[in-house]
């Protein structure tokens, strides 16, 4: 029996030399690989450069059909300049608003293209604290430091190309299912 999950992904859209087609087809995988319904897993998205925007909150309950449809429709190739910080604060207070249910595990996989302006201990710390497990993905050349930063557990950093992005839906998957929670 699938665990109960809120899965987030916090995607930035700023402007890079990584592929938006290949980042959008890990998301899908990756929710493919879920039971995506109200009372299985439950999906939100935010997109982040230097402004932050919810695409799917986890209030609604879409069908997979839907939520593919919303992913076609994210653009990422926003304004240039990353703030993480920003969008990790923004994602707790909009994706992952008050307490989780009870018996729901809140999982948030955060997508980093490139250097993030501003801090990044203290947001995804808060998050933490308030109980959404982190997992950092850095598609190319993104300091690991940051990474270490975001992520709950070490275990839960990775460091990839484009290449081997899509590859890495079924171990986030299993790993997610995998763990405990916090």
């Amino acid at each position: 029996m699938e665990q109960r999950i809120d899965v987030g992904f916090l995607v930035d859209a700023s402007r890079g030399r990584y592929s938006s087609r290949v980042i959008l087809k890990f998301i899908k995988d990756t929710i493919r690989r879920f039971e995506v319904s109200s009372s299985k897993t439950r999906i939100g998205i935010v997109q982040y450069t230097s402004r932050v925007r919810l695409i799917l909150g986890l209030g609604r309950a879409y069908n997979p059909t839907q939520i593919d449809r919303l992913i076609d429709r994210i653009r990422l190739s926003g304004r240039s300049g990353r703030y993480l910080g920003k969008a990790l604060s923004y994602t707790r207070r909009y994706l992952f608003k008050g307490r989780p249910r009870c018996g729901r595990r809140r999982v948030l996989i955060v997508l980093a293209t490139g250097v993030s302006r501003d801090g990044v201990r203290r947001p995804a710390g808060r998050l933490f604290a308030s109980g959404v497990e982190i997992y950092a993905i850095g598609i190319g050349r993104v300091r690991r430091r940051t990474l270490m930063q975001i992520a709950t557990v070490s275990k839960q950093v990775f460091s990839v190309g484009t290449r081997r992005l899509v590859s890495l839906s079924r171990l986030i998957k299993d790993r997610i299912c995998s763990s405990k929670g916090q």
